[in-house]
């Protein structure tokens, strides 16, 4: 599992509870469960068309019913390997309980579809093209997600993408390129030293 903006998200959590005015706070908002499997709302199949994604995709999004007018937003990205198997990685139960997890702490969350095929590993340059669609995927729910951040109720400033096995590979690459996929840094930026992630990332689900 890939988690971006590590730092912020491990170390500055509780600070988060300031992007949630006006509204009334419940204690532990953002670090244990304070709304029930049945005050989440999902909202399924949200088409983010985007001229730069090659086919519109579309986005699973979870957020409870408060006063909250900007919250964090979580955009996990479920594994895939890249295949198209026919059923859609968004829809699966794991990424369903993953959402629900965050989602109960107070969290939005978009469970973002991306690029996939049947046969990605067939050469290296078809995968690396497979890849390359993803990482605008990424960029592309992205840029939908801020661009209607009102609607959606989310906090521009406090985004943190979680990606698994082809997820993570989409959305680290989609950190370190531009919008139309191309690569903007040599090296993976030092967010998090891998002892804290390896400390860590265990704690994130039950």
């Amino acid at each position: 599992m890939v988690l971006l903006n590590c730092v912020n998200f491990f170390h500055n959590t509780v600070n988060a509870q300031s992007t949630c005015k006006p509204c009334s706070t419940p204690s532990g908002r953002y670090l244990v469960d304070v709304f029930s499997v049945e005050e989440v709302i999902r909202t399924s199949d949200i088409f983010y068309a985007d001229s730069l994604s090659k086919n519109p995709r579309a986005l699973n999004f979870y957020s409870v019913k408060d006063s909250c007018v900007s919250r964090p937003l979580i955009v996990y990205l479920p594994g895939s390997g890249f295949i198209d198997r026919g059923a859609n990685p968004k829809n699966t139960d794991v990424a369903n309980a993953k959402a629900l997890y965050f989602a109960r702490k107070g969290y939005a969350v978009a469970v973002v579809d991306y690029y996939r095929v049947a046969d990605p590993y067939t050469s290296g340059s078809k995968f690396n093209g497979v890849m390359h669609e993803a990482m605008k995927d990424v960029h592309a729910a992205l840029q939908y997600l801020i661009g209607y951040h009102n609607t959606f109720r989310v906090d521009t400033s406090n985004i943190f993408i979680i990606g698994e096995s082809a997820g993570g590979i989409a959305g680290l690459g989609a950190i370190l390129s531009d919008v139309n996929g191309e690569f903007i840094a040599e090296e993976i930026p030092s967010y998090v030293s891998p002892e804290d992630i390896s400390l860590n990332h265990e704690s994130l689900f039950p």
